[in-house]
């Protein structure tokens, strides 16, 4: 096991940081309906189309 300091920089991984801009990410839960997921769904396409 490793004692010492480690730092981190955004620098080191960036195409780790390309895909995480580029990512959506949904909270989901074992109680949604099927009607949740369409609100979900439109809620996305919205945005999308505004975009």
């Amino acid at each position: 096991m490793y004692s010492g300091k480690v730092e981190y920089d955004p620098e080191m991984c960036p195409q780790t940081l390309d895909i995480l801009n580029r990512t959506l990410r949904i909270g989901l839960n074992v109680r949604m309906t099927e009607e949740h997921a369409r609100q979900i769904a439109a809620a996305i396409n919205k945005v999308d189309a505004a975009l």
